[in-house]
C-alpha cells in the first residue's frame, strides 16, 4: 500500500473532502506573507517556547500535541504556530486604518446581553407571572423553573452572556430601551407569552485585544476575495 504520508492530493480531492477551502486559504496566507520579516529568529524560537511553556508541554510530548492539532511532523506544526503571529502581525499592521469603521458596523454582533426570560402559550398565565414577578411574590428563577415552557427553563430563565445577535429581533429592542433590572409586561412574540428581565447590556469597547480580532476578520475576508479571483477570474473589490 502506498504511503499515505507521501501522496499528493489534487484540488478535485479537496473539494470532495471540503478542504479546497482551507487548502487555498493556507496558500494564499502563505503568500502574502512570505516576503515580510516579520519575526527573527530569536523570537521565533521565544514565541514557539512561550507556547509550550504556557501548556506544560515537555519534550517527549511534543510529537503527541503535533498529531493532535493535525500533523505529523513536529517542525511543520512549529511553522504553524510562528504562521498564525505572523499572519496576525501582518493582518494588524495592513488593516489598521480600517479597523474603526469596520466595528462600528460589526458593534452591534460584538455587544452581549445577560437576562432572564421566561415564556408560556396561555396569555393569562404570563400576565398571572408577571404580576408575581412584579410583586415579589417569587424569583425569576423561581417562576422559570416550575413554568417557563423553552428550553432556558433548565437554568432558572437566565440566559446568556451571548451577542446581541442571539435574541430575537423584538428582545434586542426591549433590551436597547431598556435599564438594567427592569422586567417587562409579558410580550407576544410569534406563538409565545414572554416574560423578561435584562440583567445587564455590555457594550464592547474597542481595545487593541480587540483590534487584532477585527483585523483579523478583515484578514480573512480579503483571503476570501483573493480565492473567488482565482476560481472565477475575477478582479476582487
Amino acid at each position: 500500500m502506498e504511503d499515505f504520508k507521501s501522496r499528493k492530493f489534487f484540488e478535485n480531492q479537496l473539494d470532495r473532502w471540503g478542504l479546497l477551502y482551507k487548502a487555498l486559504s493556507e496558500e494564499c496566507k502563505e503568500k502574502v506573507i512570505s516576503s515580510l520579516s516579520l519575526i527573527d529568529d530569536a523570537t521565533r524560537h521565544e514565541a514557539i517556547a512561550k507556547w509550550y511553556g504556557d501548556r506544560k508541554v515537555s519534550e517527549v510530548e511534543k510529537k503527541n500535541i503535533a498529531l493532535k492539532n493535525g500533523f505529523f511532523n513536529v517542525d511543520h506544526f512549529e511553522e504553524m504556530l510562528i504562521k498564525k503571529i505572523s499572519w496576525s502581525k501582518w493582518c494588524f499592521s495592513k488593516f489598521k486604518p480600517e479597523i474603526p469603521e469596520y466595528f462600528q458596523s460589526r458593534r452591534s454582533q460584538l455587544d452581549q446581553v445577560t437576562y432572564f426570560l421566561l415564556r408560556v402559550r396561555n396569555q393569562d398565565l404570563a400576565n398571572e407571572l408577571f404580576f408575581r414577578l412584579n410583586e415579589g411574590e417569587a424569583t425569576f428563577s423561581e417562576i422559570a423553573n416550575n413554568f417557563s415552557e423553552g428550553p432556558e427553563r433548565r437554568n432558572g430563565g437566565l440566559v446568556g452572556p451571548v451577542s446581541m445577535t442571539t435574541p430575537h429581533p423584538s428582545l434586542v429592542k426591549i433590551f436597547q430601551s431598556s435599564q438594567s433590572g427592569q422586567l417587562w409586561e409579558p410580550q407576544k412574540i410569534e406563538d409565545w407569552w414572554v416574560v423578561v428581565k435584562l440583567i445587564k447590556l455590555n457594550h464592547v469597547v474597542l481595545n487593541s485585544q480587540l483590534e487584532l480580532k477585527l483585523s483579523e476578520e478583515l484578514g480573512e475576508k480579503y483571503i476570501e476575495s483573493l480565492i473567488k479571483y482565482d476560481l472565477s477570474n475575477t478582479k476582487p473589490v
